[in-house]
C-alpha cells in the first residue's frame, strides 16, 4: 500500500482533509483528534518525537522502527517537511496552501480570539490575551508560528531564526517535488484530484469553509498595518505564487 502524507500547514483546511485521510486509511501519525493509542504509542504525538526516536536508536532497533512506520499508510498532523526522508519509497506527499495574509489573520483569531479557549492549548495563552494584530505576529516568543509559516513548513528555518531567501529557495524545490499541492479556495478541486489519483471515496460536496465566530464578530473592526503584515508574509506570498504555476498545484483558477 502507498503511504500517504499530509503535510498541513496551520489554517489551511487542514482539519477536513485529516479527516478524508482518516475515513480513507484509519488512524493518522501525528494527527492525536484521529490517531490511536497504539499508533501515538509506537509513532509518538508529533513528528518530531518520531525523529527523535529513530536518531536516538541503531542498528535493528532503528530498520524496525523506520520499517514498521514506513508500513504505516497515514501521515498528516502539523507535520513538516522534515519527516520526507523517513517516509517510504512508494508515497504519496501532498500539502494545501492558503493566501498567506488570510492564513495569518485567522490564526491570529485561532489564538488570541478563539470560540473555545478552555478546549485548545496555547503557551502563551495569557501573554496574547487582547493582543492586537500587530502585536501578536511581531510577538518574539511566536516567530516559529508566525514568520512566514508556509516556508518554515517547506525549509530548514527552525525555531525563531528569521526566514531567509535561501529558506524561500529550499521550500521551492520541495513543493516542486511533491505529488500534489491543493489550495484552501478549491477544496472540491482538490478532493476530487486526490479521489483520482488515490481512488478515495470523497464527499460529493466539499465541506464548506466557515470562519470562526469571533472572526465575524470582531473582523469588523479588525485593524493591521499594512507594513507589519507584508514583514511576516513576504516570503510566503512569493511561495504560495510559485506554487500556483507549478504542474501538481489544484488551484482551481
Amino acid at each position: 500500500m502507498t503511504q500517504v502524507a499530509f503535510l498541513h500547514v496551520p489554517k489551511t483546511a487542514g482539519t477536513t482533509l485529516s479527516k478524508l485521510i482518516e475515513d480513507n486509511l484509519g488512524p493518522i501519525a501525528f494527527y492525536p483528534p484521529r490517531c490511536s493509542p497504539d499508533v501515538q504509542e509506537r509513532f509518538g504525538k508529533v513528528h518530531t518525537d518520531f525523529i527523535a526516536k529513530v536518531e536516538a536508536a541503531s542498528g535493528f532497533e532503528r530498520e524496525a522502527l523506520l520499517a514498521d512506520f514506513r508500513a504505516h499508510p497515514a501521515v498528516a498532523g502539523h507535520t513538516t517537511s522534515a519527516i520526507l526522508p523517513y517516509l517510504d519509497d512508494e508515497r504519496f506527499v501532498f500539502t494545501s496552501l492558503r493566501e498567506p495574509g488570510d492564513r495569518l489573520v485567522s490564526w491570529y483569531f485561532h489564538y488570541v480570539h478563539p470560540d473555545d479557549p478552555e478546549k485548545m492549548f496555547r503557551p502563551f495563552r495569557e501573554q496574547t490575551k487582547g493582543m492586537s494584530f500587530d502585536d501578536f505576529v511581531s510577538f518574539e516568543p511566536m516567530m516559529s508560528e508566525n514568520d512566514n509559516v508556509i516556508v518554515r513548513y517547506f525549509s530548514s528555518a527552525a525555531g525563531r531564526e528569521p526566514v531567509q531567501e535561501r529558506h524561500l529557495e529550499e521550500a521551492k524545490q520541495i513543493l516542486s517535488s511533491l505529488n500534489l499541492i491543493l489550495f484552501q479556495k478549491a477544496q472540491s478541486e482538490g478532493q476530487r484530484a486526490l479521489s483520482e489519483k488515490l481512488g478515495w471515496t470523497v464527499p460529493e460536496e466539499s465541506e464548506k469553509l466557515k470562519w470562526s465566530r469571533n472572526r465575524r464578530r470582531l473582523g469588523k473592526e479588525f485593524e493591521y498595518s499594512k507594513s507589519i503584515m507584508n514583514k511576516y508574509i513576504r516570503f510566503d506570498r512569493e511561495l504560495v505564487a510559485f506554487a500556483r504555476e507549478l504542474p501538481n498545484a489544484i488551484d482551481g483558477q
